[in-house]
């Protein structure tokens, strides 16, 4: 069986390679509750200023799946009015349980 890396620190070395401009990493997910099972991702809540967001990448790194959304301030409130009207706050959720990697 595969042993990985920590998550956190996982969630860190990413965030150096990948994400240097960040205002705000948060890991989030089961993998931050403690509920992480061998088969769980890291979900990473990414708050930047690039123009680009908001915006979602898929990827792996040091052995652990990622699902990384990328957001602005302005789209997070966005996200946030959409997840409230449709009745699934996902993306508050996320950031309301989220361990805070940098910020």
């Amino acid at each position: 069986m595969l042993k990985r890396s920590e998550p956190l620190e996982v969630a860190k070395r990413i965030t150096s390679e990948h994400y240097q401009h960040a205002q705000l990493v948060l890991m989030a997910g089961s993998v931050a509750r403690g509920e992480g099972t061998p088969t769980s991702d890291l979900d990473l809540v990414i708050v930047t200023t690039n123009s680009e967001a908001p915006y979602r990448e898929s990827f792996v790194a040091y052995d652990w799946p990622v699902e990384a959304f990328i957001h602005t301030t302005e789209s997070l409130e966005t996200f946030f009015k959409s997840d409230a009207e449709r009745r699934r706050p996902s993306l508050a959720n996320m950031c309301h349980e989220g361990l805070v990697v940098v910020g």
